[in-house]
């Protein structure tokens, strides 16, 4: 009964509305995980009914918690395999996505309406080149089809990484993302950014990426906004291209002292806005180095970026927005926990003791 009101109270502070019967083909689910439940990584996960606020626990080993359509699709660390779980508690192989076992590493990313998949495998051969092939396939496995096969001949270790697909789901756009980085990015960042044209397999670099900066990177519909380091190093260049026109928009520079990292760039689903963090990383050894990061609020109409929170030391993501793009959801990679920014008033403020990780509808 406690989980209940619990999840009609997160519904309600988080900012989703919950969705009558007679609107929905099925239940709709808020979906939580609590991390590290034992000594090995166990983690729970929780599906909350927002018709009646119950709550289903599923206890997994699971990395990378990702909603595909009416289930959540996860690495299952102890044995490899792509897992899907359902809301009422079971769990099955995904059916296509799947990494061979000669393999070690598998990536994907869903298409913005649930009806396609991408997802690269990654192999390393005796002399250690990297080789990854790339897929994608409807949802239901209807078309399933390779789409791109890289070898690293020039020794670079960059492999292929699956970002997104376009709105009219005939692009796929990449990342050649160097090996082994991301045990050590604090956001998510990008080297190159390239769109792959998956009617007729042609690949296309995004304007400008010459690959000189492990920097944030966000694309819309049609639109790409790209952090890059300043000529002089003190700080980030913030650009806007339209894809179409290749237009640029180049926004005011924000120089704030000490703040050496930037990424996590999310944009909201109008393509009018776009948040994005900064951050002072300080190492320390033989500890998580100290972290302060800023969220900065980007404005497409005005052309301009303004800071929107004070320094927080929490180490969190933005990974939604919500309330008709008036506030933005975030959640952190280290600790259980969702927090929420409401544009008005640019305070952080943390709203469950779970994490979230979105909706099946």
């Amino acid at each position: 009964m406690m989980w209940r009101w619990v999840a009609i109270g997160l519904i309600i502070i988080i900012g989703f509305s919950p969705i009558s019967a007679q609107n929905a083909g099925r239940i709709p689910y808020m979906v939580y995980v609590e991390h590290d439940q034992d000594q090995f990584g166990l983690d729970h996960l929780l599906f909350v009914n927002m018709h009646t606020g119950i709550t289903t626990q599923l206890d997994v080993y699971g990395e990378r918690y990702t909603p595909f359509g009416y289930e959540i699709l996860y690495l299952d660390r102890q044995t490899n395999t792509v897992m899907l779980a359902h809301p009422d508690g079971t769990t099955r192989p995904h059916p296509f996505v799947q990494m061979p076992t000669d393999a070690y590493r598998i990536d994907w990313v869903i298409s913005q309406n649930a009806e396609m998949v991408a997802w690269t495998v990654t192999w390393r051969d005796q002399l250690g080149q990297l080789a990854t092939i790339t897929y994608v396939a409807n949802a239901d496995g209807r078309n399933l089809r390779e789409v791109l096969r890289e070898i690293d001949l020039a020794n670079e270790n960059l492999r292929a990484l699956p970002i997104r697909f376009s709105d009219d789901l005939g692009t796929l756009y990449l990342d050649k993302h160097p090996d082994g980085i991301d045990p050590y990015l604090f956001f998510r960042q990008y080297v190159a950014v390239y769109a792959l044209d998956l009617i007729d397999n042609t690949i296309q670099a995004l304007p400008e990426e010459f690959g000189n900066c492990i920097c944030g990177a966000a694309i819309g519909n049609r639109q790409f906004l790209r952090l890059r380091l300043a000529p002089d190093f003190s700080g980030f260049d913030l650009y806007l291209y339209d894809l179409n026109t290749n237009n640029r928009i180049t926004f005011p520079p924000l120089r704030l002292n000490g703040y050496n990292t930037g990424g996590d760039i999310l944009m909201s689903p109008d393509g009018k806005l776009a948040v994005y963090a900064l951050a002072k990383v300080t190492p320390r050894p033989n500890q998580d180095p100290l972290t302060e990061t800023v969220f900065v609020l980007v404005d497409f109409e005005a052309e301009t970026q303004t800071v929107l929170t004070t320094p927080v030391q929490t180490f969190i993501r933005p990974i939604t927005w919500t309330e008709d793009n008036s506030a933005i959801v975030f959640t952190s990679p280290r600790d259980n926990g969702t927090w929420k920014v409401v544009l008005s008033n640019g305070r952080l403020n943390r709203v469950a003791q779970t994490t979230f990780i979105g909706i099946l509808r």
